[in-house]
């Protein structure tokens, strides 16, 4: 799965999720930054380049490869890693990161708070519910939920406050290789199995994410 992220995001399909993620994390000019279900690290490398120099990364994911590949892609003079499962309480401090980024990863609403200042942000990017809808269709892949970011906005209501919302839209050429590897990175390629014939698959998809920007209540 990291290797088709890799493939994927390394030509360039993304950037314009990647940029726009980053846009909304720069907004406050960050120190500390947390890369939850940082993946590859593509989308903190986006991010670096727009803060101070002495700005830093925690690259963190359940995977201790995607850790490790997160550091090198960033630096180990700008990143630290942790290896951890979101869904628990995290080894990290109270009040510590100034900035969370979160993309199409899981979320711990309640811990995201209790690392952040009480200025922190947190930043979610999101799948509507048509994106990549054309690669759905051909082959078995999970579905997107209607209305996700309006689910999502309501599951962190507690913590968050909604500041702005930002939806990334295009069409994206793709060859086959690109198709298996957009199915390949998400959880689609642990939960759906087989494959259609391969003169099904489409030569474009749909990409829609939102991406929200949230404060701290």
């Amino acid at each position: 799965m990291l290797d088709a992220r890799a493939e994927l995001l390394d030509s360039g399909a993304y950037d314009a999720v990647a940029h726009v993620v980053a846009e909304n994390a720069a907004l406050a000019r960050p120190e500390r930054v947390i890369d939850a279900g940082c993946g590859t690290g593509h989308y903190s490398a986006t991010l670096l380049p727009l803060l101070s120099p002495t700005a830093r990364v925690l690259a963190a994911d359940i995977a201790q490869e995607a850790v490790r590949r997160s550091v090198r892609k960033l630096g180990r003079d700008k990143a630290d890693g942790l290896v951890a499962d979101t869904w628990r309480p995290l080894p990290v401090r109270d009040g510590v990161a100034d900035a969370i980024i979160n993309v199409f990863a899981p979320r711990n609403p309640g811990e995201f708070r209790r690392l952040l200042t009480d200025d922190g942000h947190l930043i979610v990017a999101t799948p509507q519910q048509d994106h990549l809808i054309e690669l759905r269709r051909a082959l078995p892949m999970l579905d997107v939920p209607p209305d996700k970011s309006q689910r999502l906005a309501q599951d962190l209501a507690p913590h968050f406050r909604l500041e702005r919302s930002s939806t990334v839209r295009y069409r994206l050429a793709i060859s086959h290789e690109t198709a298996i590897a957009l199915r390949a990175m998400g959880p689609s390629a642990h939960h759906a199995h087989g494959d259609a014939a391969t003169s099904a698959l489409p030569h474009a998809v749909t990409v829609a994410v939102d991406v929200l920007r949230f404060s701290c209540l």
